[in-house]
């Protein structure tokens, strides 16, 4: 993503599209290959996870709630590929210590405590962004009318 012309163009349609359209940049090529490759990504992950120990799809059933991990792991990461591999190191960390702490007394749920409290940190941050740029948009037209 960050050392070739494809990576690049990638990256620009996913961040503002229009101006990648008027960059000349072929908008609809580039979403299409950003699908395509998420798309063979999730299947040699699903592929390497149905083909465990037992071979058999059913160990699907035994894992609930991997896509919300996955979505606490991006948010963490801020969707940068090398904050991913970090983020999901950090998370399975915390997914597997919550069975051994219950050794001790405390509950397994106590993971899925935390990432909902992650989530909402940084939920909070993105918003305190956005209310931040409207007061600071207010301000600004308060400003010109003073002006």
């Amino acid at each position: 993503l960050w050392k070739t012309t494809t990576g690049y163009e990638l990256r620009a349609v996913g961040t503002n599209p229009d101006a990648s359209e008027y960059g000349g940049i072929s908008i609809n090529k580039n979403i299409i290959l950003a699908m395509v490759l998420s798309g063979a990504l999730a299947g040699l992950g699903g592929a390497t996870h149905t083909s465990g120990i037992q071979y058999q799809a059913n160990q699907l059933f035994g894992f609930p709630n991997f896509g919300f991990d996955g979505i606490t792991v991006a948010l963490v990461a801020k969707s940068n590929p090398i904050g991913v591999i970090f983020s999901a190191l950090l998370f399975g960390a915390l997914n597997y210590s919550s069975a051994g702490l219950q050794v001790v007394g405390i509950p397994s749920q106590i993971a899925s405590l935390i990432q909902g409290i992650v989530i909402l940190f940084i939920a909070a941050e993105y918003g305190f962004k956005i209310i931040g740029a409207k007061i600071s948009a207010k301000r600004k037209k308060e400003a010109v009318v003073n002006e």
